[in-house]
């Protein structure tokens, strides 16, 4: 999706080139969505693997994902069909990125089926299920000869190019098999699930550890300032009781009160006079 996004951005900057590359860029969003839609098949193909030998299960499973990096097939001749227009154009530099993109891509292939290869099981395989997977493959990989497109407007790279086209690929498996060499000590079975989510959600733990420690403090100072409330609220409570308590010692002598208040007021009046 990044290539396609930054292809349809080409061709919105410079509209000369955009007749050059729209052919390309439907060749590629058609191949990716069948080559990637064959990766999630595959998926249960090795969850429920057939009665094949292993080594033809394994190598149907990797063509798609070859084929998603720009090493065979129509993704050999999709990349060319964007990356021709882009050397007439003279932009080297966003050809550059879209090789550093399909190194990305294979080593998350790789790594995918590096979890499959862990994660495979025997048995419950279904012959419509494994005929609709091959089914995709081959129309992934032979996306230019059945994909209505403007005559001569894809075709096969010239051999020379090749190199350039398929070097991503052993460089992202390459970059896989570091990480399991570096995963290797901690007796790793199989990577995290979620492309690179297990490298960002680890980030984001990391940074939710000072909010943690913070929202712990907020916490404890609530409960000690619901406590010292408390504690003031029953301070203040206990001098309302004491106060209410003279109610009934008032009501009791209330009449000897009254007669002392008009003996008191009637000396103040004969004093005046």
């Amino acid at each position: 999706m990044g290539m396609m996004t930054a292809l349809v951005a080409m061709g919105l900057v410079a509209p000369d080139v955009w007749p050059l590359l729209w052919p390309g860029i439907v060749l590629f969003a058609a191949h990716h969505a069948l080559a990637k839609g064959s990766l999630f098949m595959g998926t249960s193909i090795s969850e429920h693997l057939p009665r094949w030998p292993l080594p033809v299960i394994w190598t149907l499973l990797a063509l798609p994902g070859i084929s998603l990096a720009g090493a065979i097939g129509a993704g050999m001749v999709s990349k060319w069909g964007f990356k021709s227009p882009l050397y007439e154009m003279h932009h080297e530099f966003l050809i550059k990125w879209l090789s550093w993109a399909a190194i990305g891509t294979a080593a998350l292939v790789s790594v995918a089926l590096w979890r499959q290869w862990q994660q495979r099981q025997r048995g419950g395989s279904n012959r419509c299920q494994s005929g609709a997977w091959l089914v995709g493959i081959l129309a992934a990989l032979l996306t230019p000869l059945w994909l209505p497109l403007p005559e001569g407007s894809i075709a096969m790279p010239p051999i020379k190019e090749w190199v350039g086209l398929i070097w991503p690929f052993p460089a992202g498996v390459a970059l896989a098999t570091f990480g399991w060499l570096l995963l290797r000590p901690f007796d790793t079975k199989a990577p995290p699930a979620g492309e690179l989510w297990w490298l960002y959600a680890g980030l984001v733990g990391a940074t939710l550890v000072p909010i943690r420690i913070f929202s712990q403090y907020c916490v404890k100072l609530k409960a000690a300032s619901v406590a010292s409330a408390r504690k003031a609220e029953g301070g203040v409570m206990g001098h309302l009781t004491r106060l209410l308590s003279t109610e009934f010692w008032l009501r009791h002598h209330a009449s000897g009160l009254m007669m002392v208040l008009a003996i008191l007021l009637a000396a103040l009046l004969m004093w005046e006079g």
